[in-house]
């Protein structure tokens, strides 16, 4: 009789880090999360920002700044045994393309839980002016075919607020953020909306702030929101992207004398975590009820085949993970199993053989050993 002790990690996958007690999962691009046992989760899940707007020409209005990704917490998320999708979302291109709104943001999604990417920025041109609606709304800029300010795009509720509006003259207005409206355009570029702090990841990180507005002419550009905002771009240069993994917005194009682009959106991120208590305890796998039997009695060397039959026992009380193998002094031995997971009181048993034996006699020994 065999005795070996198993623990067996409450969830796998992503970037794996252990902080103050919990262990966290990390998620910058797309992946898949194994949950082992059921129970409730801390996570965070933040969308792409929208990309920062480009105006039509460099006397036109400077661009509005795009909006941060949806910013989606929960404390105590329900999880089963099962492979759940992580999807991170992209922040929006950068905008290149003269008289064009900025890209939006992709969404972000673990579960039932989505964020959704940022609202691009508008554009200094005529009929194109307003920001886009997403997890905060893109910032609008200055219309010219009304001598007047386009409509904020829309945040949506509980993720993101909306972007800003312009109320004198050609700047830019800011993209909103998690926790802050983006600031209107005026002589200046308005600022981004600024993000939340959160410290599941074991350190405090602002997320999803903002991109700030494009400056036209005079004034100075708008800054980006703190979480991860562009700044906009001053005279005739072009907007700060968002940081990425941080679904911050990108910058509003800035105008006059040249024409630069709208900054790109920073990418989201997926963070989950749970106490380091919650890992599944130790099993007692025992290995017992081997038996043996051979092809020929007495085996030749190099002919003689054994067969050998194991039956493994989780004498715990959780299920634990191995995997069902045989070692033999000489020979080769088939067939080889996957890891399994083994449930308390639920025996499992495997057949074996091994073949080809160098020696007249033959040790074989069970795992785990």
């Amino acid at each position: 009789m065999v005795y070996k002790s198993l623990t067996t990690p409450a969830a796998e996958g992503g970037t794996v880090t252990t902080s103050g007690g919990y262990r966290i999962h990390t998620f910058t691009l797309s992946g898949t999360l194994t949950v082992n046992k059921p129970m409730n989760v801390e996570v965070l899940v933040v969308a792409g920002g929208g990309s920062g707007g480009r105006s039509y020409r460099y006397d036109y209005a400077g661009g509005g700044g795009g909006g941060a990704g949806g910013l989606v917490y929960n404390s105590a998320f329900a999880v089963t045994p099962q492979l759940y999708a992580i999807t991170v979302g992209a922040g929006g291109a950068t905008q290149t393309v003269a008289s064009s709104r900025g890209f939006n943001g992709s969404d972000s999604s673990f579960g039932t839980i989505t964020a959704i990417g940022g609202g691009g920025g508008g554009s200094g041109s005529p009929g194109i002016s307003s920001g886009n609606n997403g997890g905060s709304g893109g910032g609008a800029t200055f219309d010219t075919s009304t001598n007047g300010s386009g409509s904020a795009g829309q945040g949506i509720v509980g993720q993101g607020y909306n972007g800003g509006i312009v109320t004198t003259n050609d700047a830019g207005a800011g993209g909103g953020g998690a926790s802050a409206v983006g600031s209107n355009g005026a002589t200046s570029g308005g600022n981004g909306g600024n993000g939340l702090s959160s410290s599941i990841s074991g350190s405090t990180i602002w997320y999803a702030g903002g991109g700030g507005g494009g400056n036209y002419y005079t004034g100075s550009a708008g800054t980006g929101g703190i979480g991860g905002g562009g700044a906009g771009g001053t005279s005739g240069s072009s907007g700060t992207a968002g940081a990425d993994n941080t679904g911050g917005g990108g910058g509003g194009c800035g105008t006059f004398g040249t024409l630069g682009n709208g900054g790109a959106g920073g990418s989201g991120i997926v963070i989950i975590r749970y106490l380091l208590s919650e890992d599944l305890a130790p099993a007692n796998i025992t290995a017992t009820n081997m038996t043996t039997t051979a092809s020929e009695s007495p085996c030749r060397v190099g002919i003689c085949t054994i067969t050998a039959s194991v039956t493994w026992t989780n004498n715990g009380g959780s299920t634990g993970s191995f995997t069902p193998s045989i070692t033999a002094s000489s020979g080769t031995v088939t067939p080889v199993y996957p890891s399994e997971q083994l449930a308390a009181g639920a025996p499992v048993t495997h057949s074996f053989t091994v073949s080809s034996m160098t020696t007249g006699t033959c040790s074989i020994c069970p795992n785990p050993n």
